[in-house]
């Protein structure tokens, strides 16, 4: 009888699609892009991280 083994979840899909996003918008910044494409990921970002920590915490 085989036994299979559940995948251990290193990252979330959510976690995974910011990275990406992140890797595309630092590329941009990298080449020169317009501020406000560069600025507004890295504002979502910030509220993604604060919302992230509030589920993980007690604030």
């Amino acid at each position: 009888m085989v036994k299979i083994q559940k995948s251990k979840k290193i990252i979330s899909l959510e976690e995974l699609a910011w990275l990406i996003i992140g890797l595309v918008f630092g590329y941009l910044a990298g080449i020169g892009a317009p501020f406000f494409v560069v600025a507004l990921p890295i504002g979502a970002f910030i509220i993604w991280i604060a919302s992230y920590l509030k589920r993980k915490t007690l604030w």
